[in-house]
């Protein structure tokens, strides 16, 4: 079985950083991928050469329901769609290495059992971050060319948790996110799981600005927690756990 990956799904309201990633992705990704961004606000204004976009007016006030619907929308088309932030940026490989690390899974684990799969970054929590520190007074690993690259970067592997700053999911697999700006993605995780989905990190890489899509807000994140406090208090006790 051989997927093609012919939709993007992008939500932005700041659209801060939107501009880089519509460049990165009009450079580095083949024509005929569809675009779709739902956005809040001034209609967006993008320069796409060769790429089918589709500007979806949204009026979610949140960041699960925002990526509700475009996503759902990409649905009725595709099957299988990669969703992104709007503060990514592709490199050269990153689509490609998408699609050939997606298939290799459905190939392994089949494509009923896959959940989300995630590309590595700069900016998220747990495993998907490429960052590593290294010890500036050792000479030979300074200018060994070989710490060029992350260990992670030639092997996929498994995880609990995807951050969907940049990843593939299907139709059957998704789950929709609930109402809130912070957690939902977790949360989302978890239920996926449940179903009997696994998750997966790819040797694929975007940049990652970070705190662009949402922002950071105290009062967003405490308002996040009462919510789950109240009305899913089993996902309370298991994030309050973490």
């Amino acid at each position: 079985m051989s997927v093609e990956l012919r939709a993007i799904c992008i939500s932005t309201v700041h659209r801060k950083s939107l501009g880089v990633l519509v460049s990165s992705i009009s450079a580095y990704v083949p024509n005929g991928v569809e675009v779709y961004i739902g956005y809040c606000g001034a209609k967006n204004s993008h320069n796409m050469s060769g790429k089918i976009f589709y500007d979806l007016k949204s009026t979610a006030t949140n960041y699960g329901d925002a990526y509700n619907f475009v996503v759902q929308e990409a649905f009725k088309k595709h099957e299988h769609v990669i969703v992104c932030n709007d503060d990514v940026v592709f490199t050269p490989t990153t689509y490609d290495n998408l699609v050939e690390d997606y298939n290799k899974l459905i190939d392994e684990v089949g494509a009923e059992s896959l959940g989300w799969v995630g590309c590595l970054t700069d900016y998220a929590i747990g495993m998907q971050n490429i960052r590593r520190n290294y010890d500036t007074h050792d000479e030979d690993a300074v200018h060994n060319l070989g710490n060029i690259h992350n260990a992670r970067e030639f092997s996929i592997v498994q995880t609990n948790f995807i951050a969907p700053i940049c990843g593939v999911v299907s139709r059957s697999s998704w789950v929709d996110y609930l109402p809130i700006n912070y957690f939902s993605d977790n949360l989302q995780c978890y239920e996926m799981s449940a179903n009997g989905k696994k998750h997966f990190i790819s040797t694929a890489y975007v940049h990652h600005v970070g705190s662009q899509t949402v922002g950071s807000s105290t009062d967003e994140l405490s308002k996040a927690w009462n919510i789950l406090k109240a009305d899913y208090p089993q996902y309370y006790s298991l994030l309050k756990g973490q």
